[in-house]
């Protein structure tokens, strides 16, 4: 008999810069200098926001936040960083962050998040304009007159 897994509430922000292998191929020692910029970037604004990141890989971050307002706080905090560095730039910049946010329950293995909460976050960030955040309906329930950003309603969407 297999044990009841541990569950939570969570928001949970998935953060993936577009390019980031194709610049690898490119440059690998110069990728990894503006790797390293964005990491320090992801890493302050989390820890501002009290955010908890889950994992990394590359350059793709799993952060959760217990608050949803933090959450979408943070994103917006990491895109203006971004928008700033990237005007250091003559080509546009190097930091073309996309950021998905949603809420809901999760469960926790360990010190790792699953289940339909993460896997919505996830499937949201590559619907984000680059240098943009998309959250989800139950997320913009929550941060609607709590957080100030202009915001565009993308209907419906269908998500893998």
């Amino acid at each position: 008999m297999s044990e009841t897994p541990q569950r939570k509430l969570a928001a949970i922000m998935f953060s993936d810069m577009k390019g980031f292998s194709s610049q690898m191929d490119a440059d690998e020692i110069g990728t990894m200098e503006i790797l390293r910029k964005h990491n320090a970037v992801m890493e302050m604004a989390v820890d501002a926001h009290s955010g908890r990141v889950i994992k990394t890989i590359g350059d793709a971050y799993m952060v959760e936040f217990t608050s949803t307002v933090n959450a979408v706080a943070c994103a917006l905090d990491v895109q203006r960083r971004f928008s700033d560095l990237n005007l250091d730039y003559e080509d546009g910049g190097p930091f073309l962050v996309r950021i998905g946010i949603h809420v809901g329950d999760v469960v926790l293995e360990g010190s790792d998040l699953f289940g339909e909460a993460v896997n919505v976050a996830a499937r949201l960030e590559p619907k984000a304009p680059v240098g943009g955040v998309c959250v989800s309906e139950a997320v913009y329930a929550q941060v609607r007159r709590k957080v100030h950003a202009v915001g565009k309603d993308m209907g419906f969407v269908e998500l893998k």
